[in-house]
């Protein structure tokens, strides 16, 4: 009976070549975007995924404007949310680096790019590798997250 329903569908295909090639050419397109589309979602899901606490990890988001949404909020904000809102255990302030600063230690100095200015609470929430210091320490310079995560 198998055999059967193969020779009628091969059959079918050779018969109506024109239509095969355009259904299994739009199966063939359909099933590479699924795929496609699975991969960037898995992919866009794995961020961050190294913190032991990422799943409590959030990120605040203010709507200035109907034109687009900004990540930026007021300096105060995260310890009146600690303060004020019942959920939140830790909060932390990160502000980008807009210039490449002059970083010295006592041998050199150089241009760090790509940096972030952190509060002291930042390593209570992230669990970031550190290259220098340690997560206990008062000072709060050299503390460079070492970007390998």
């Amino acid at each position: 009976m198998l055999k059967n329903y193969l020779t009628t569908a091969l059959r079918n295909l050779w018969r109506y070549r024109g239509y095969a090639a355009i259904n299994i050419f739009g199966l063939a397109i359909g099933l590479s975007a699924c795929l496609f589309i699975l991969l960037f979602l898995q992919h866009e899901a794995s961020y961050d995924q190294f913190h032991s606490q990422s799943e409590h990890i959030y990120r605040l988001k203010r709507q200035y404007s109907d034109v687009r949404p900004s990540v930026t909020v007021e300096y105060p904000v995260a310890p009146l949310m600690k303060d004020k809102v019942g959920g939140v255990k830790q909060a932390t302030r990160i502000l980008k680096y807009w210039f490449n600063p002059v970083v010295s230690t006592e041998e050199e100095g150089f241009y760090e790019e790509g940096g972030l200015f952190v509060d002291q609470h930042f390593f209570q929430v992230f669990d970031f590798p550190l290259e220098q210091l340690e997560r206990s320490s008062p000072r709060p310079l050299p503390a460079l997250p070492n970007g390998k995560g």
